[in-house]
């Protein structure tokens, strides 16, 4: 919740609610998403919200409807609740409908496209605390997803940089999320020194999934 409001009883209205912060992407605004109650720990047990298609705005916010059920009563929804749970309109991609030299991001259309939803850490694995590519080489480095994102294992995903991260340049390519929530990534060298990278816990890249992100209006309707 983004603010503290009072719902008079058997009334419905327009909440708004915000994007936790770590996965606050400005690339996903303008994005549809799915909407339900959150179930979980902390949640708000007496209202009323069904499964609704919303669209991310510019401050990463979404407007969701919310009904009081109660006849004589009023409920207190106060800022920071956790009232809903987001859901991406993920889907898998056909990589033979594409070139393969194509960049990732080529392959999106108004309707469809990369949705970012984790970053990836480098942690330190095995004696190695550093990995080394000399100049015009590349390496596989295997990175630890952070996140929920289990139900994406198997999955084909997006890999690409972090603007956050300029000493860690990784060209946007298509990978799979592996069985223990680790993926798979190369990692090139076009300069003319040794790279040397450090495993410290560092986020170093962006996880993303392909994803409906605008639905034709007869669809725009509770699953």
């Amino acid at each position: 919740m983004q603010e503290t409001i009072e719902l008079e009883s058997l009334a419905t209205t327009l909440v708004k609610v915000g994007v936790k912060d770590e996965f606050a992407f400005p690339e996903n605004v303008g994005a549809m998403v799915r909407l339900t109650k959150w179930t979980g720990r902390d949640s708000v047990p007496n209202i009323q919200i069904r499964p609704q298609i919303v669209t991310i705005d510019k401050d990463l916010c979404m407007e969701i409807e919310v009904r009081n059920p109660f006849k004589d009563k009023k409920l207190f929804l106060q800022k920071q609740d956790k009232i809903a749970c987001l859901s991406v309109l993920s889907g898998p991609l056909n990589m033979s409908q594409f070139d393969r030299e194509m960049s990732p991001q080529d392959f999106e259309t108004d309707s469809k496209k990369w949705f970012r939803v984790a970053p990836m850490v480098l942690h330190r694995k095995g004696t190695l605390d550093r990995i080394t590519i000399h100049p015009g080489r590349a390496m596989k480095v295997i990175a630890t997803i952070l996140g929920p994102i289990k139900k994406y294992a198997g999955k084909e995903i997006m890999i690409s940089s972090l603007t956050s991260n300029k000493e860690f340049p990784v060209d946007s390519q298509v990978t799979r999320i592996c069985d223990n929530e680790n993926v798979g990534f190369e990692v090139r060298n076009r300069t003319n020194t040794t790279m040397k990278i450090f495993k410290d816990g560092q986020e170093v890249a962006m996880l993303s999934v392909w994803a409906t992100v605008k639905l034709n209006p007869n669809h725009n309707r509770p699953y």
